[in-house]
Parts: structure tokens; C-alpha cells; sequence
């Protein structure tokens, strides 16, 4: 296939623009057990070692002039825990893509709307038989919060197409949250689309010494004005998600370069359309010879979409879920010049031209302090929320 049929853009929030990423002259699907070349459809059957190798390579103190992305899915995380029983043999687990070419693309006016179908979506019933298990195991003591997430699937008409998403993307530069991104790939037909506000890393430099910084959202309440924000922190259990969370990053940082990490803000509000979020910022200092896969191997997956303990609760997940996550939950890297940080991917769909569909997962973490009904609920507010982002005008159901 040719180069140019693959291409990335970014939302850089400090500058207010969208990067374009193009002309790609390497890029490679990864599996538990062989790679494919993207540019060329050649299978090579190799062990994740191969990728480990590539992006140890990747050291923070580079400045890469051609722009390089890795999509890290859910899944790899058995890797990164040391679980690897748990690798799926026949979904995707990385794909990393090495650019040519980084230009701006213009932010365009338009109002264009789109129509979805609903396909297959989360039921009460279902939804309840796993968050009785979630709390099962949380009173057995065998976890602390679990982040129970629900797929949504769509469908779309033939007179939707890849720039149709595209649009939606490059019209709203109020509605970008600060890790929007995408990523198209013609030979697999697919679209990897993602508003979100989440920052498992960004590395950044003061004088001659290098840092890492991890920004983790917990904490969820529907965005009614200005009493929202007093609802959020004055709830013991939406605190009690984010300082659990907080203090697994804060470890996770720690053993990156076994410096101390330390919680800079505690708690601050962060607003998507229709729902208001709390976060914490944490950073540690880092040295000199880190490579990516140095930070990734500590700190993916992102805890706020695990929960803590963060191994023993993605045995739980893999337990009760009962879908693969993918590019949900993952992480996308972007390293090009001074720009050195990944994602986590909430607000994020998978788009299939071939198969017309839309898959968006969404949901939230369980403690004891739980509501079935009110997480329930949540899970369909993280759904509207991204659509809404989407401009999507009405939804049917088959």
C-alpha cells in the first residue's frame, strides 16, 4: 500500500494546533506471536521480544526530527504486569508507526451531523451481575476499586466516510480535549479515534535534568453549573477513587528511575462536554538514560482504567468483561522533537469502514462506596458525552 495512506493528527493543546503526521516509512501491527508490515502485508513471525527491542531503542533524551507513534492496546498490559497467559493469540496488541513528514492542519469551520444506529449496547441486568462480582471481591479483600467498563457498538450508513470523521476532528477546536488524536489505516480499513483528556505521561525537561509528569482522571459527576464541583469533592466515594488512584501512579512513577514522585496538585476539575472530572498531578524526576520502554514498563497500563492493585484487578477484568478492550483503555505515544507523551485512551473509538461500525466502550471505577444504579447511569453518560463530540444528530436502535 502506499505511505500516504496512513496518517495521524494530533491536538497540540499548549499551541492550539492539530499536528499532521504523513508519509510513513515504517509501520508494523504487533501480535502475541508474529508482526505484519503495514506498507507491505509481509508476515514475520516473532515474539514480543521484537517489540520490546524497538521501542527500547526509544530513549527520552532523543529528538526525533520524524515524528514516531505507537498504539499500545489494553490488552499488551499482561505483558507490562508479567501476566502473559493472558495475552490474546489473535488480537492486535501494538502498532507502531514511524512518519516521514509533521505539518499543521487548519482548523475548518462546518456543522455537519451524522446519524448512528445503535447495535448492541450494555443492559441493567448484565451490568448488575458484574458489579455484584466486582463487590464480591472487593469485600473478599482481593481488590480496592475495579474500573468496569461496557462496550456500545454502532453503525453507521454508506454515506458516512473517513472524512466525515475527519471533519468532526479539525471543526472543533473548543470541543479537543488536551490528547485528542487519530489514526487511519487504509489496509485495515479503520479509523482509531480519541477526545481524550487523559495523560498517563509527559516528559519535560528544566535545565539539564529530565521529568515525568502523570495526570490521572477519577471521579465523575454529571456537569449541572457551578454546585457540580462542590458535589465532586465533597463525595467521599469519588475521593476515595481518586487518592487510591493518585497513590498507584505515584508508586508506578516512582519505579521508573527509583526517584521519589511526588503528588503536585491533589485535586482539580476538568469539564467535558456534559460531565465534570477530578484529577491529580503527580511527578518524579527522571534519569538521563530512560527509554520509553523504561516508562511504559512502569507505569502501562494507565491505573485509572485498571484500578488497584493494579495486576490482581486486571485478572478480575479479564474475568468479567466480556469483550476485548483494544484501543480503549490503551495508551497512543507521541515522539517527535521536544514532544514526548502518551495518552489514555477514554473517549476513544474504533471505527470499521468495512464493517460500518463504531465500537465505544465507556465506564468507571467500583469501590465499596458504589451505587449499582448510578454507575450504570454513568457508563451512559460517558457514552453521550463522546457523542455529542461526534455531532451526532439522532440515534436509532435496530
Amino acid at each position: 500500500m502506499r505511505a500516504d495512506n496512513i496518517f495521524s493528527l494530533f491536538y497540540l493543546k499548549e499551541t492550539k494546533q492539530i499536528l499532521r503526521c504523513s508519509i510513513a516509512y515504517s509501520a508494523t501491527i504487533f501480535y502475541r506471536d508474529f508482526k505484519i508490515d503495514l506498507l507491505t502485508g509481509e508476515k514475520s513471525e516473532d515474539s514480543l521480544e521484537v517489540l520490546k527491542e524497538e521501542i527500547s531503542k526509544l530513549k527520552i533524551n532523543d529528538e526525533l526530527a520524524r515524528p514516531h507513534v505507537l498504539h499500545l492496546f489494553y490488552e499488551l498490559g499482561f505483558l507490562f504486569t508479567e501476566q502473559n497467559e493472558y495475552l490474546p493469540a489473535h488480537e492486535p496488541l501494538a502498532i507502531i508507526i514511524k512518519y516521514n513528514k509533521a505539518s499543521f492542519e487548519k482548523f475548518k469551520s462546518g456543522e455537519e451531523k451524522t446519524n448512528l444506529e445503535l447495535k448492541d449496547f450494555p443492559t441493567f441486568k448484565n451490568y448488575k451481575l458484574q458489579f455484584d462480582k466486582v463487590q464480591e471481591h472487593l469485600r473478599l479483600g482481593n481488590c480496592y476499586q475495579v474500573n468496569l467498563t461496557q462496550p456500545f457498538y454502532f453503525n453507521f450508513d454508506k454515506h458516512v466516510q473517513l472524512g466525515d470523521f475527519i471533519n468532526f476532528f479539525v471543526q472543533q477546536s473548543e470541543s479537543l480535549s488536551a490528547y485528542a488524536h487519530c489514526t487511519y489505516i487504509e489496509c485495515l480499513d479503520k479509523l482509531l479515534f480519541s477526545n481524550s483528556p487523559e495523560c498517563l505521561f509527559k516528559i519535560y525537561k528544566k535545565s539539564d535534568d529530565y521529568f515525568i509528569r502523570s495526570m490521572p482522571i477519577k471521579g465523575t459527576v454529571e456537569d449541572l453549573g457551578l454546585s457540580s464541583w462542590k458535589n465532586l469533592i465533597d463525595s467521599k466515594k469519588e475521593q476515595a477513587e481518586l487518592f487510591m488512584i493518585s497513590d498507584l501512579v505515584r508508586n508506578d512513577l516512582a519505579k521508573i528511575s527509583f526517584t521519589p514522585a511526588k503528588i503536585i496538585k491533589k485535586r482539580m476539575p476538568l469539564k467535558v462536554p456534559g460531565i465534570l472530572h477530578q484529577f491529580s498531578i503527580i511527578d518524579a524526576p527522571l534519569n538521563n538514560d530512560v527509554t520509553i520502554w523504561n516508562v511504559l514498563n512502569g507505569l502501562f497500563p494507565g491505573g485509572s482504567i485498571t484500578g488497584a492493585p493494579k495486576k490482581r484487578v486486571m485478572q478480575i477484568i479479564n474475568e468479567l468483561e466480556s469483550y476485548t478492550r483494544g484501543f480503549y483503555c490503551g495508551s497512543t505515544v507521541l515522539l517527535h522533537k521536544g514532544l514526548k507523551c502518551g495518552s489514555i485512551n477514554i473517549r476513544s473509538a474504533e471505527i470499521s469502514f468495512d464493517k460500518r461500525e463504531l465500537k465505544y466502550p465507556a465506564g468507571g471505577g467500583i469501590t465499596m462506596l458504589s451505587e449499582v444504579e448510578a454507575e450504570f447511569k454513568e457508563t451512559y453518560q460517558k457514552m453521550k458525552s463522546f457523542l455529542q463530540f461526534l455531532k451526532v444528530d439522532s440515534i436509532s436502535k435496530t
